[in-house]
């Protein structure tokens, strides 16, 4: 019974931190409540196009490392015989993972062979 009272506490904890998110304070220090309405947008974001300049000297040098990654892992991806291998793997784990929560425990091996089994 401690256990569901402590689980209750810490919900509330929760429900009280994305309370006081929606919350926000104005330039003369006021916290205003803010509103949701899917009809207007938010007022105080930005205007696109953003005034400064985004692309930088750092930040296209940055891309070019990060673009030289993604061939380095695009490369490594087709050495493998069957890439679709690695995608399909995340579903079953994600299933494996969901069914320890309802106290049914699964070894990956086991996993994998059932369903190399069923395809």
């Amino acid at each position: 019974m401690s256990n569901i009272i402590e689980n209750i506490e810490i919900y509330g904890q929760y429900v009280d931190q994305v309370n006081s998110c929606s919350q926000h304070v104005d330039e003369q220090g006021r916290i205003n409540q803010m509103t949701f309405s899917p009809e207007s947008p938010f007022n105080e974001l930005p205007r696109l196009p953003p005034a400064k300049e985004v692309e930088t000297r750092p930040i296209l040098k940055q891309c070019i490392i990060a673009r030289a990654a993604l061939a380095e892992l695009k490369q490594a991806g087709e050495l493998i015989p069957n890439p679709a291998m690695l995608v399909n793997t995340l579903p079953l784990l994600e299933a494996q993972a969901s069914s320890e929560i309802e106290n049914i425990v699964t070894t990956a091996d086991q996993l994998f062979q059932y369903a190399s089994y069923r395809g």
